[in-house]
């Protein structure tokens, strides 16, 4: 009996290494293969100047949206590094959701925020 429970200690011990063997070959060539792709995209785009189109006033506007659900500790410096990025259009919309902690008090410090009145007519 003790034979017995030593080959199947023995195959299972196998199997465990062939898997880990093939999942560490899949993972080197996935990364092997981003890299190339990565390599290539950046070697395709050596002449395009990305901050020409970060500036341009045509370029097209997107909205950033944040949740800040409880984020009192870091919601200060979450908003700096967003207000940071650089770009012409761009509008950062925060979303505070019912957080339980003093999240909206710091904004409203931090950035002097006023409330003001909108109204949507649900009608697009």
């Amino acid at each position: 009996m003790l034979e017995f429970s030593h080959i199947v200690y023995e195959i299972i011990v196998w199997l465990f290494l062939l898997y880990s063997a093939a999942v560490f070959i899949i993972y080197t060539w996935i990364g092997l293969y981003a890299y190339g792709a990565v390599f290539r995209y950046k070697h395709n785009n050596t002449f395009t100047d990305y901050s020409i189109i970060a500036t341009n006033p045509n370029a097209p506007t997107f909205s950033l949206i944040a949740p800040a659900y409880n984020e009192g500790m870091t919601i200060v410096e979450n908003v700096r590094s967003l207000l940071s990025l650089y770009y012409h259009n761009l509008e950062i919309i925060i979303v505070n959701d019912g957080s339980k902690d003093d999240s909206i008090l710091k904004l409203i410090a931090s950035y002097e925020l006023e409330p003001t009145s909108f109204f949507c007519s649900g009608k697009y």
